[in-house]
């Protein structure tokens, strides 16, 4: 069994949410009357977790279920409010979430490679040897020397993404959907993923809504339901209990999961 590289203990995190008063008056006579004027919102409670070098994990789950938090304690960019996250020293986790952030629309596309690249702790020179890599991937060359802002959204994301795509990081994350641009591009991250996911080397763990791509890619799932672990196994199991779960949501109360694609395994 391989060691482990994070592990969660009895992990959670809460977010305080104030209730909105527009002037003072109404301020003071919420005080006066006693109504709460806060609130304690649980995003992760009580999470035990161990990833392990070489797993793949996929993350399931409802909208706002907790997975964002996750990665973001996982990551390090949150600290949780009880219990632990520990990782190793030598495996640091490179977060894909914030699609984009950091991106100057004043500034051109080749600027805004080496700003994408310190987002992700990459050294300029490093960014300067793989440029030619980096072009290629995001098929951007002709706009190199064009301000952002006249770029198209699809545009945007494949340029932070082709310069994600040359980290050297082993250990990585990726949430929600990546399966933005049309379909050449679509095709270029999906062998990317098939690449990184039979390597391993690499540790990756996935959020996403399309779980033929999960079953596909995955060696183990973890399904959260607000704010907990409802179930980890393999990915047949987990999925399988996930379908059930959410065929038997009410309409007017939550989505259901639609029927798998096979021929669709963008993540």
């Amino acid at each position: 069994m391989s060691k482990v590289i994070l592990k969660f203990q009895n992990a959670g995190k809460c977010f305080r949410i104030y209730q909105t008063h527009k002037t003072l008056f109404q301020l003071s006579r919420a005080v006066i009357s006693g109504t709460p004027i806060k609130t304690d919102f649980w995003a992760l409670k009580n999470l035990n977790l161990n990833i392990r070098l070489g797993e793949k994990i996929g993350i399931i789950g409802l909208n706002g279920s907790g997975k964002t938090t996750f990665f973001r304690l996982a990551s390090g960019i949150l600290t949780p409010n009880e219990g632990t996250v520990t990782g190793n020293r030598k495996q640091r986790l490179l977060p894909m979430f914030a699609y984009g952030a950091g991106l100057q629309n004043d500034q051109s596309v080749y600027e805004n490679i080496f700003i994408a690249g310190a987002f992700l702790g990459l050294l300029e020179k490093d960014l300067r040897a793989k440029l030619d890599s980096i072009m290629e991937f995001n098929e951007l060359a002709p706009f190199l020397h064009m301000p952002l802002r006249h770029l198209s959204t699809g545009q945007r994301l494949r340029l932070a993404f082709s310069v994600f795509v040359h980290n050297q990081e082993s250990f990585m994350a990726f949430d929600e959907g990546l399966s933005f641009g049309d379909y050449p591009f679509q095709h270029k991250t999906n062998l990317y993923f098939k690449r990184i996911m039979s390597d391993p080397e690499k540790t990756i763990m996935i959020a996403s809504h399309n779980l033929a791509a999960i079953r596909a890619f995955c060696t183990k799932v973890v399904w959260l339901h607000q704010g907990t672990i409802r179930h980890i196994g393999p990915p047949n199991q987990t999925i399988h209990r996930y379908r059930t779960f959410c065929s038997q949501l009410d309409p007017a109360a939550g989505p259901s999961v639609p029927p798998e694609d096979k021929n669709s395994l963008s993540l």
